[in-house]
């Protein structure tokens, strides 16, 4: 049985084109249908064109840009014999996960590949602020803090680089909106914080993103998901989309922590989420859904 609010559309992340992923696309897939999602999008992570750009676990492994941009190929192709097969069971959308690196040229880059590749949509997405992961470790994200000059001007520059982003590549779907609070030694609430925020989900509605509400917050530990509670009463009240997205690197976490994210999505005020689906026109659809 379909549950209609049950949805992703920021995850699908599989072993065979992603470093830190496991399992299969097809595992992830079949993973969906089995539990009931009524729709999930796939948004495989954007290949990086420079050596300085690649994370700690892709150097590790030995691999090059040129590797990272033969993965994403293999995995348009994969998708595509995926959607064939299991279309007919569960509407699937093939996505990309954006990054914001090179910064004078990743606008390009994303234009280059969503025609290549024939994309449904973006997810947009910030994991570098000057050049720098914050979301690899501890030590990653303080390293991006000391390169600021302090913890207050690493929030004011993240979320810089988030509108811009949206200003930039208009995506569908805004991923992990408050990722910045992932490593962070103290809570970040402050006036700095805030103004970030209400600057982006401010951003969101005037392009017309979506803002998603990703679990793996809560597989990392923290007590809510990406975005908390009170941003979320913040969207609510500015009139931003929300959907879902568990954020998964393999079968075993396709729908993780979804449950948790609907009950904060209630508890902030919304009644509904946006489901994206594919038209006859080969564009997006978005489709409001109850929540309850």
């Amino acid at each position: 049985m379909t549950t209609p609010w049950l949805v992703s559309f920021h995850g699908g992340h599989s072993g065979a084109f992603c470093n830190h992923a496991h399992g299969t696309l097809e595992e992830i897939v079949q993973s969906a249908i089995s539990q009931g999602f009524a729709a999930l999008g796939v948004s495989e992570h954007m290949p990086r064109f420079r050596d300085q750009d690649l994370a700690e676990d892709e150097v590790e492994a030995g691999l090059t840009p040129n590797d990272l941009v033969a993965m994403f190929e293999n995995y348009s192709v994969e998708f595509d014999r995926i959607q064939a097969r299991y279309g007919h069971q569960i509407p699937l959308l093939k996505g990309m996960e954006c990054e914001v690196v090179p910064p004078q040229r990743y606008a390009e880059e994303v234009a280059f590949l969503r025609d290549r590749h024939h994309l449904d949509y973006l997810v947009g997405s910030v994991h570098y602020v000057r050049e720098v992961l914050i979301d690899m470790n501890e030590a990653s994200w303080q390293q991006a803090a000391d390169t600021c000059g302090s913890v207050l001007r690493l929030v004011e520059d993240y979320f810089d680089t988030v509108v811009t982003m949206i200003e930039t590549l208009r995506p569908e779907v805004v991923g992990h909106l408050d990722l910045i609070k992932i490593f962070a030694p103290e809570p970040l609430e402050s006036p700095t914080f805030r103004r970030g925020v209400e600057r982006s989900l401010e951003a969101a509605r005037a392009f017309g993103s979506v803002i998603e509400v990703n679990g793996r917050a809560l597989k990392k530990g923290l007590s809510e998901p990406y975005p908390g509670r009170n941003i979320l009463e913040s969207a609510r009240a500015l009139g931003v989309e929300v959907t879902l997205g568990d954020d998964s690197h393999g079968p075993d976490e396709v729908g993780g922590h979804l449950h948790q994210c609907r009950r904060t999505l209630i508890a902030s005020g919304h009644d509904r989420l946006t489901l994206l689906r594919r038209n006859e026109k080969g564009g997006v659809d978005r489709i409001p859904i109850p929540l309850v």
